[in-house]
């Protein structure tokens, strides 16, 4: 089981401690320039320096391989959480993943290179049943890299500024935040990619992938003129993709090449300067489903101005949404538009209202009833009507049902009213209501 290095205080830890001094006031320039802190303290111990040696290799044995050196291992659990902080050998990877069904848990901690780059700041390649979360990656060339993997879950890693170029033959090159390579049925859930050099995330030949409630902002490389949020290619079939909040990438929202069948909806695209393009032998992928899901939220669609109308007053766009190689056939008129516009709108009946309305109403025993229907929630019910009423003693409805439809805002209330014949020598009795409505996205809802 391999350890960390340790430099102790001779010529050589000198060079280390220099080299360390060097590392501090690089990251230190990038807190300032990208706001965003790295401390990899607790990888330095006085007189020496942890660097991994050079992989630290996480096994599914009593030990957990080289997980203590880094971490606590729970063979119970097959869970490694890491207790500090680890720096990468140049051009080494940080963890490589070599059991199936093993759990990384970074427990918050960073990875990061030693000096000027390393490779993979966790490495899955044949495995399944792996989970990688709560860890943070920066500046690795990949971030999280899954080769031949299958049904593993990467969630809540925050993967920044991987993929720094190297100029090599065929190059320049530039990796990603993560990368899925040959890897079907994977789950990539919660993570935050921003600032990678070339992809958020990319799926080569990776199929049937759930990528969902991610931030992916700010990947690329302008200087380049390349980087996507998303890259899909080369036979990335099948995979769905929503509910992520895709900004200010330096190409493509998302890129799809030669792959088909994926779906993208529910997502939140904010001023890429292409939100999204389809190329090469590319089919049967849809940036839509039907109401209540809709489509996705354009940030370069989203008024009259840009469009966008919206005369019904439902929750997405009148027109579709054009894109080169596809369209959205339901895009939304507001960012994260589904979090409220596909609820049960909360509608409450009041006490009734009931009087003669004419002295001739009284002597034919003809009463007036004014229902109020309230909606107590914040979701806009639309098409609200009285479907059916039933009522004893005798008492009949004389007004026809459904009644007319009302369209009522949170915290409003509209009124209906219906006329009863009222049986003589009867002063009360007991009437039932049954209501219907819709939420903003066409979604029909029935009462009690």
């Amino acid at each position: 089981m391999k350890g960390p290095r340790a430099y102790p205080g001779t010529f050589a830890g000198r060079q280390s401690s220099f080299r360390v001094g060097v590392m501090l006031a690089v990251l230190a320039f990038s807190l300032l320039v990208f706001l965003v802190p790295v401390q990899f303290t607790s990888g330095i111990a006085l007189g020496s320096l942890a660097v991994a040696d050079p992989t630290i290799h996480i096994i599914d044995d009593s030990t957990g391989g080289d997980c203590p050196a880094v971490g606590v291992w729970n063979a119970g659990a097959h869970k490694c959480t890491l207790s500090r902080d680890i720096l990468v050998d140049d051009y080494a990877v940080g963890i490589e993943i070599d059991s199936d069904g093993v759990t990384l848990d970074g427990a918050a901690h960073t990875i990061g290179p030693f000096a000027t780059a390393g490779v993979i700041g966790v490495n899955v390649a044949n495995r399944t049943g792996v989970t990688i979360e709560n860890l943070n990656i920066q500046g690795m060339f990949y971030g999280v890299y899954l080769q031949g993997s299958s049904g593993n879950m990467v969630s809540y890693v925050n993967a920044l500024f991987s993929g720094l170029p190297v100029s090599v033959p065929g190059g320049p090159f530039a990796g990603d935040g993560i990368r899925l390579e040959g890897s079907d049925g994977n789950v990539l859930l919660g993570n935050n990619l921003v600032a990678n050099y070339n992809c958020g995330i990319e799926a080569i030949g990776s199929s049937n992938n759930v990528i969902t409630g991610n931030t992916i902002s700010a990947n690329g490389l302008a200087e380049a003129a390349w980087g996507d949020g998303i890259l899909l290619q080369s036979g990335a079939n099948g995979n769905s993709i929503f509910e992520n909040w895709i900004e200010s990438n330096i190409v493509d929202g998302i890129s799809i090449m030669d792959s088909a069948g994926n779906t993208i909806h529910r997502n939140n695209f904010v001023n890429n300067p292409t939100q999204a393009v389809v190329t090469g032998v590319s089919s049967g992928n849809s940036f839509n489903m039907d109401a209540p899901n809709g489509g996705n939220y354009w940030s370069d669609y989203d008024s009259p101005a840009t469009g966008c109308n919206n005369l019904n007053g439902d929750v997405f766009c009148d027109a579709a949404y054009i894109l080169s190689g596809g369209q959205d056939n339901l895009p939304w008129t507001t960012a994260n538009g589904w979090t409220t516009a596909i609820a049960k709108p909360a509608l409450a009946l009041k006490v009734p209202s009931a009087h003669w309305a004419s002295y001739a109403d009284y002597v034919f025993r003809e009463l007036t009833v004014d229902w109020t229907l309230a909606n107590n929630g914040t979701t806009k019910a639309f098409g609200a009507r009285l479907t059916g009423n039933t009522n004893t003693d005798g008492v009949t409805l004389l007004t026809a049902l459904p009644s007319p439809a009302a369209d009522i805002e949170p915290l409003s209330s509209a009124v209906f009213t219906l006329r009863y014949q009222i049986p003589e020598n009867t002063g009360s009795w007991r009437s039932s209501m049954t209501v219907s409505a819709s939420d903003g996205s066409g979604t029909s809802y029935t009462y009690p």
